[in-house]
């Protein structure tokens, strides 16, 4: 049998589980142009995380292709396949944004839906796999009870080497990234590093797309902007507290990488961040108001960007707060990176744990 499989294995695990079960896997790489001899994806050029993809029959029949296993892509072709999902706006990007009262909008978002929901409902689609129960939950809010079945929760995992002892330092490091500034909460951060500072010995470091006007409105924060490799293997080890106050997160795989070096997370309690970060175990959850957790459930990218809806104060001091007790008490540090580590270790984002999924999940297809 020909696996093929396509998309981003972000999480890592997928191709090392599937290659080790008498199956020949073929991996279409991310950064391939989105026409060419092996697929055509649509509307690619438009929205790149938003993918309707077809395989020339040609490519299909050269490879003796017998089962698609893709992560964010719509396969067209009709054969079987199954598809991980983070959150089902990140699939209707239409939908998310172009959510205005025009024709053209209305239009593109009634058939990405209709496209989506065909191709769930589809005898080809054979699993459906989420990242979260949050994830599952907003699938089966579009596509109803007829996925219920088909639609599994199956956590990623990070690869996760020996735990390392952290270095004692005389400050204490807070990290934040952010890759989308407005989405992140960095007004949130700014702020409550802005009182941390006048108690603690802290320095925090900041790693994103940050504009060269807010790095010289903040002189006294650390930029910077380091590969993906880099900040696993250099950044994550050298600081002890990562913040997380996120407005919208489909996942939140930063702290699975957090805690792959035992760093705590203080992070805000929407979508599946309560799966991830424990509060009072790995780390804390700042609550958000009940009224915002409906409303991004609806679609989180148009509410996001009202975010005079949120209590500024409110969230700050909850992240004053929470950054506080472990900035205070290194014991508590040690314990909260120590049980985020086991987590990714041994525990429900374990490579082992997910493997372990995969193989119940796909029992009849190998």
């Amino acid at each position: 049998m020909t696996l093929l499989f396509d998309g981003l294995d972000m999480h890592g695990g997928s191709q090392q589980f599937l290659s080790g079960l008498n199956t020949k896997v073929l991996n279409i790489k991310r950064e391939k142009p989105f026409l060419n001899s092996s697929r055509y994806c649509f509307p690619y050029p438009v929205l790149p995380f938003i993918n309707f993809v077809y395989y020339p029959k040609k490519f299909i029949a050269q490879n003796s292709i017998n089962f698609i296993f893709s992560f964010k892509v719509f396969p067209l072709n009709k054969i079987p396949w199954a598809t991980e999902v983070e959150e089902f706006h990140y699939l209707n990007a239409f939908y998310s944004y172009f959510n205005k009262d025009d024709f053209f909008s209305r239009k593109m978002n009634s058939i990405s839906r209709t496209i989506i929901k065909n191709a769930l409902n589809s005898a080809y689609c054979k699993k459906i796999l989420c990242l979260s129960d949050y994830s599952r939950k907003t699938v089966l809010a579009f596509g109803g009870k007829k996925l219920e079945e088909k639609t599994k929760t199956c956590f990623p995992a990070v690869k996760c080497s020996e735990r390392k002892k952290r270095k004692e330092k005389d400050n204490i490091s807070l990290l934040f990234v952010a890759t989308n500034p407005v989405y992140k909460g960095t007004d949130f951060v700014f702020s409550a590093f802005k009182e941390l500072k006048k108690k603690y010995d802290v320095e925090l470091n900041c790693f994103g797309n940050f504009s060269e006007e807010t790095k010289k409105q903040f002189p006294e924060i650390n930029f910077g902007f380091v590969s993906g490799r880099e900040f696993s293997e250099k950044v994550l080890p050298e600081n002890d507290i990562l913040l997380m106050p996120s407005l919208i997160e489909s996942f939140g795989f930063t702290i699975l990488e957090a805690f792959s070096n035992s760093v705590p997370v203080i992070s805000s309690d929407i979508m599946a961040f309560p799966e991830i970060n424990q509060d009072n175990q790995t780390g804390y959850l700042i609550n958000f108001p009940k009224e915002y957790h409906k409303k991004i459930f609806s679609n989180p990218y148009c509410f996001s960007h009202k975010t005079k809806k949120l209590n500024k104060n409110t969230i700050v001091f909850q992240l004053i707060e929470k950054s506080s007790l472990l900035i205070e008490d290194s014991s508590l540090r040690k314990k909260f990176g120590k049980n985020a580590f086991n987590e990714v270790n041994k525990g429900k984002f374990s490579l082992r744990n997910r493997q372990n999924k995969l193989r119940d999940i796909f029992p009849d297809l190998f």
